[in-house]
């Protein structure tokens, strides 16, 4: 099965596809990210990540969409604009007819490296060694974009 992982942001939106074999191991499949100018209109930004996902579920046809959850930051102004783009996104996956799992940060540095509290540096060894790749991403959104969708098929084989 191809589970579909992001990383949601209204500058910087993480993805990454993983495919799950029958002996149980994981296959990377892509990844990417998708960059909003922050000059631009808040509802151009916010309708340009809405199209792109629509865009990556056609072209991938996932049969899961994992999302990490918001982080609720001290900064209002941040938090709601996070809101805003887990908005555009929910609303593209369910247009599609699919189901978002969402995932804490924690949780997902917890199923990806044992531990909760992991920094961004063991993440991205993990997720590597896990996918047996050696993605070095543009960005460290794509990494924890393909983190959330390891951490939702760890869910699905417990």
């Amino acid at each position: 099965m191809l589970v579909f992982g992001i990383d949601p942001g209204l500058v910087k939106t993480g993805w990454g596809m993983v495919e799950t074999c029958v002996n149980g191991e994981l296959k990377y499949v892509n990844s990417g990210l998708i960059k909003v100018n922050p000059k631009e209109q808040l509802e151009k930004r916010i309708r340009y990540i809405h199209e792109s996902i629509l865009h990556l579920i056609t072209l991938y046809g996932p049969g899961e969409i994992a999302m990490e959850e918001v982080f609720v930051n001290m900064n209002a102004k941040t938090s709601e604009k996070l809101i805003m783009a887990r908005s555009a996104i929910f609303t593209a996956v369910a247009s599609r007819g699919y189901t978002v799992h969402g995932y804490k940060p924690n949780k997902v540095k917890k199923s990806i490296t044992g531990n909760g509290f992991a920094n961004k540096e063991t993440v991205k060894r993990m997720v590597n060694a896990i996918l047996r790749q050696d993605i070095s991403a543009e960005t460290l959104d794509v990494l924890d974009a393909l983190a959330v969708a390891i951490c939702h098929c760890n869910h699905r084989m417990a």
